[in-house]
């Protein structure tokens, strides 16, 4: 006969989640690891700021390697070939927009107060590095302005004061 265990399984903590996240960013799966992190969030654990920033850093990562399967696959395709190997699904987002999700989140949370998840440098430039790797040149540009009133904000910060970002 099987025995049953006499423990049950641990709780699910905020740890536990954001080990995972970080797990399946590093490994390539980091759309699995953002449908975690929005589970993660609704079960009333906050991300903290480490979470965040590999989440972003696995996704600029996955996006600089599809961009370089796209490029193999476009090299490959012969000139008679009217397929379109670098299209993505219909309904898959692109990676970058998936970053800027994150990083309007992190905006966000540190607008209301969580000043723990107040987007780095490495928050900013993982951003870039999605939106470079699919050519969304337009984004990074306005996200670098929204990273430089942050900046300015931070003696406002320091004296009470919180930066408003913009739309």
């Amino acid at each position: 006969t099987i025995t049953q265990p006499s423990q049950k399984a641990p709780p699910v903590d905020r740890m536990a989640y954001q080990t995972a996240i970080a797990s399946l960013s590093k490994s390539g799966y980091s759309r699995t690891a953002t449908q975690l992190l929005h589970r993660m969030r609704s079960k009333g654990f906050p991300p903290d700021i480490g979470c965040y920033e590999a989440l972003l850093i696995g996704i600029a990562k996955e996006a600089g390697r599809n961009a370089n399967r796209a490029s193999e696959s476009t090299m490959n395709t012969t000139a008679n070939n009217d397929e379109d190997l670098t299209a993505k699904s219909k309904d898959e987002t692109p990676l970058h927009k998936v970053a800027l999700q994150i990083l309007q989140d992190m905006e966000h949370d540190y607008e209301n107060g969580n000043i723990g998840v107040k987007p780095t440098d490495q928050s900013y430039n993982s951003v870039f590095s999605a939106c470079g790797k699919e050519g969304a040149w337009d984004e990074v540009t306005r996200v670098s302005r929204i990273q430089a009133i942050l900046r300015s904000s931070s003696d406002d910060d320091m004296a009470g004061k919180k930066g408003r970002l913009p739309t």
